[in-house]
């Protein structure tokens, strides 16, 4: 409506004007506009004709400014939309060709829709990782550093992003240093744990990671199975290094066992493998009790067999024990084994070529026929003895 107005009124004007010129064609005269000190004169035909031009133009000049105005403001418009639809495809396209390990194209398409929208975080990110894929180390260092400058130095996805291309490069040091930029509640996520652990393990920091343990049972990390074994790992791991230090005493070694949690000083597999360890510094009478303690209560053939090779103080005492064993057990090979070997170490040759004999009729191993085979050539009947090496041995390669 408001264009029609402007119209009609510049043409009322025209007209208006016209009719005034026609009416004082035949009187000429002057028209002078005094401002001040200022005199303009102009003639009246001249005026007449500026002023009815005036009411015509300056409206209809008005109107196409706005109108073009207008269509400025639309295109701008229209081009910033279609920049935006064409950042969110090669969005798209980047993120399916990075999951499908599509790296170069993922790159190309995550940078080039970088410019076009609010939120590049996510394209630097996964750039970097896809040149990280491609070999290209400095250049997915150079994207962390741009993805940094876009967000905070805390931010948890940047900072996570470092850290997994340091923890896959096995720079475990440089990883756990990164981590630490992260603040004290992002300490607990679980992707945070995961790559604390995994840096542990890569740097046989067994000690480090048992403090872990509460938090990563805690996270949801890991199935029950899964943390126990885990746990398990950590804790045998712990007790090997100690027991294999140059300068490893019993003591030293007693002092770490009893450091650690009673659940895991309670487990089977852990007490074999402190007493082997005290079995390789020489203390097998300690090691002889604690395995007859933990029989008492859990049946375990892996100790019973460790049983066998201790020789503690009093080795009769030690057969009678095992001996004792055998009225509940009297099936169990691996029981007969460590008889077998505890009448060596009592010189009860005779007993102990039975025991030997009764575990292969039950279970036939190469340990088992290896032992046998000493025994025989320490009682002079070398050809059995060559006969019972050459089975363990053809067993043993079957």
């Amino acid at each position: 409506m408001k264009l029609y107005a402007y119209i009609l009124f510049g043409l009322l004007g025209l007209l208006s004007g016209s009719i005034l010129i026609h009416s004082l064609s035949n009187y000429p005269g002057l028209i002078v506009i005094s401002v001040g000190e200022t005199v303009v004169e102009m003639g009246f035909w001249y005026g007449a004709f500026l002023w009815a031009g005036s009411a015509v133009l300056i409206p209809l000049t008005w109107i196409t400014l706005k109108m073009f105005w207008r269509w400025l403001a639309s295109s701008v418009s229209w081009i910033q939309e279609s920049r935006s639809k064409k950042a969110e495809r090669r969005t798209a396209e980047g993120l399916i060709q990075f999951v499908e390990g599509n790296w170069q194209a993922a790159k190309k398409n995550l940078l080039s829709a970088a410019k076009d929208t609010s939120q590049p975080l996510v394209h630097y990110l996964a750039a970097a990782k896809s040149a990280y894929e491609m070999g290209s180390r400095e250049e997915s260092s150079f994207l962390l550093e741009q993805a940094v400058k876009i967000s905070s130095d805390k931010n948890i996805s940047v900072i996570l992003s470092q850290a997994r291309i340091q923890q896959a490069d096995k720079a475990y040091e440089a990883c756990l240093n990164t981590l630490k930029r992260l603040s004290t509640s992002d300490q607990k996520n679980a992707a945070v744990l995961d790559l604390k652990q995994q840096s542990y393990r890569g740097l046989q920091n067994w000690e480090r990671l048992a403090s872990l343990l509460p938090q990563l049972k805690s996270c949801g990390l890991f199935s029950a199975d899964a943390y126990q074994e885990l746990e398990e790992n950590v804790y045998r791991s712990i007790l090997d290094q100690t027991a294999n230090k140059s300068d490893a005493t019993k003591e030293t070694l007693t002092a770490m066992w009893e450091g650690f949690p009673k659940s895991i000083r309670k487990k089977v597999n852990l007490i074999g493998l402190y007493c082997t360890c005290l079995h390789r510094l020489g203390q097998d009478e300690t090691a002889a009790v604690l395995v007859k303690k933990a029989l008492k209560n859990n049946w375990h053939i892996g100790l019973v067999e460790l049983y066998g090779k201790l020789k503690a103080k009093d080795v009769k005492a030690q057969l009678n024990t095992a001996e004792q064993w055998l009225a509940a057990h009297k099936d169990d090979a691996h029981l007969l084994f460590a008889l077998g070997k505890l009448s060596v170490k009592n010189s009860l040759w005779g007993k102990a070529k039975d025991h030997f004999k009764a575990s292969l009729a039950i279970q036939e191993r190469p340990e088992v026929y290896a032992e046998l085979a000493a025994l025989m050539a320490q009682m002079g009947e070398q050809d059995l003895s060559a006969s019972m090496y050459k089975k363990g041995l053809l067993l043993k390669i079957a």
